[in-house]
């Protein structure tokens, strides 16, 4: 679907017929900003180590997860004192489907396994509120089979929080360990000792 991001460039590896062509292995001659899609911009997601940042290739779809400190106001039992404050997190897709321009995963001795950015390209509007959210929440990603059309309404995804987890427990009973086979149990210990 971005032949036209490889075409005509030297590949810095060789590649037998049949093999995918990766972003990573063009050297690409022309500016990086050609690559960004047409109405989109580049912004740098920074990530940390580990985790999908680490086998994330230029070239796949990724979802933007956030999870926000969500501040509301409780009336408070005495009328003449203020509201109080109570911090709740939540959960949700920021964008469903969102194109990898780069990986630059490195730690300050240049090795690749450290955190780094992530170049993602973005409609410009979802590229303010990707700025944004990064100082706001802590933002994570999810990596998407190429193609895939499921799931790809922020709506349709919804939001976990509190409640949910609440939910997921109702009706649950707790679960009781069992005994471990072939475990002596002595509830006597003076008796243990005389036989």
């Amino acid at each position: 679907s971005r032949a036209e991001t490889v075409v005509g460039q030297k590949v810095l590896r060789s590649i037998a017929q049949g093999d995918y062509v990766l972003l990573s292995d063009v050297g690409l001659s022309r500016s990086m900003a050609e690559i960004v899609g047409k109405g989109e911009w580049a912004v740098a997601l920074a990530v940390p180590a580990g985790g999908i940042a680490k086998i994330v290739q230029p070239g796949d779809e990724v979802a933007v997860i956030a999870t926000f400190k969500i501040e509301k106001e409780k009336a408070s039992a005495d009328q003449a004192a203020a509201p109080e404050k109570e911090v709740h997190e939540a959960t949700l897709v920021l964008f469903p489907r969102v194109r990898v321009l780069d990986v630059g995963l490195t730690t300050g001795d240049g090795n690749a396994s450290g955190g780094g950015d992530i170049i993602l390209s973005l409609p410009p509007r979802e590229a303010q509120v990707l700025v944004a959210a990064q100082r706001e929440a802590e933002v994570t990603l999810a990596l998407r089979r190429p193609g895939d059309d499921a799931a790809i309404s922020r709506i349709d995804s919804g939001m976990v929080d509190a409640s949910t987890f609440a939910k997921l427990l109702d009706g649950l009973k707790p679960v009781i360990l069992p005994e471990v086979p072939n475990e002596t149990r002595v509830s006597n210990p003076a008796r243990a000792d005389a036989k």
